[in-house]
């Protein structure tokens, strides 16, 4: 599909596959859409399209369960299942998507913009499949975004080993325990966050505002 775009095209491709993937996959996006650019391409395109994808990946927290950020917020406002969230966040990420397209897209009109999510159509049915689940899931159980994005994530994983075959577990393993190294601080603040939340809501709920403030 990249090959077949003008280059004045390229960046909204860029604006929708960062948001498409993002929405599942987190900044690991802009890893996957990275060597797509030339090795040679010049130092202004490959910041145009660093600027498109980070657009577009930070409009998915909009919508999308799978960034923790979104569902620990959700989790804090009881009573509001991920499939509302989802619903009113996905219009607000494609107006999102359309006006910077339309502001710093010079000379690339909708038409375009249309092509580059056509040529996006393979890596649809995934992620709206995805977003199904925790919708799902969140509704028919009752579980918070966060709860429905714990439980889902390692069906998924499990689902896509069976897809790549047993003979993909040990490297999925190896590669799974060298990577987690990168997000090894994130790991714990995340942790240490939800543990020290539920803490002081315990607290405050058994000891009372004013006593809690007081002490």
């Amino acid at each position: 599909m990249f090959e077949e775009l003008r280059p004045e095209q390229t960046n909204g491709a860029f604006l929708l596959g960062a948001h498409l993937m993002g929405s599942i996959l987190v900044v690991g996006a802009m890893a996957i859409l990275a060597p797509i650019l030339r090795p040679d391409s010049r130092t202004h395109v490959r910041r145009r399209a660093a600027e498109a994808c980070q657009r577009g990946m930070c409009l998915a927290p909009l919508w999308s369960p799978f960034w923790v950020a979104s569902a620990f917020t959700a989790q804090k406002i009881p009573g509001i299942p991920a499939w509302e969230i989802m619903i009113l966040g996905l219009p607000m990420a494609a107006i999102g998507t359309i006006v910077p397209h339309l502001m710093f897209a010079h000379g690339v009109g909708m038409r375009d913009l249309r092509r580059a999510l056509i040529g996006f159509a393979p890596i649809l049915p995934p992620v709206i499949l995805c977003a199904l689940m925790i919708a799902g899931l969140s509704s028919l159980a009752g579980l918070s975004s966060l709860e429905a994005l714990i439980a889902t994530v390692p069906i998924l994983a499990v689902l896509s080993l069976f897809k790549a075959g047993v003979g993909s577990v040990p490297d999925t393993i190896k590669g799974t325990w060298r990577g987690s190294g990168s997000v090894r601080d994130e790991i714990v603040v995340v942790t240490l966050a939800l543990v020290l939340g539920r803490v002081l809501e315990t607290t405050i709920g058994e000891a009372g505002p004013n006593e809690f403030i007081e002490t």
